[in-house]
């Protein structure tokens, strides 16, 4: 087999690997599109200033209790959530979770 064929092989194996992981992730985030755009939604309501001022050794974690105007809804389907802000010197991050029957974000715990 000369290098050309053997080029062109590797070629078509890899980009039919992207090809294929690239629709996984379409697949995937298509199944789970409401509940992302869930916690998409916690981490938007996380970025008020109200919120930050609860903030005690870096860290603060929000439940669905204390979060203002936020229903934890999926196609009918009641779900538990909460929010965690992490500062770093002047650095936010912001991480929403929920638990719903049909999904749970990684790394959700039961919050108390």
């Amino acid at each position: 087999m000369d290098k050309r064929r053997l080029l062109f092989i590797f070629s078509a194996m890899i980009t039919l690997s992207l090809f294929g992981l690239l629709g996984m992730y379409a697949y995937r985030f298509n199944k789970y599109k409401d509940y992302i755009k869930l916690e998409r939604l916690i981490v938007t309501e996380l970025k008020h200033d109200e919120y930050k001022e609860q903030i005690k050794d870096n860290k603060a974690i929000i439940t669905s209790d204390n979060l203002i105007d936020m229903e934890f809804k999926v196609n009918d389907e009641d779900c538990l959530g909460y929010g965690v802000i992490n500062k770093y010197w002047f650095i936010y991050t912001y991480k929403g979770y929920i638990k719903c029957e049909k999904y749970t974000t990684k790394g959700f715990k039961e919050q108390t």
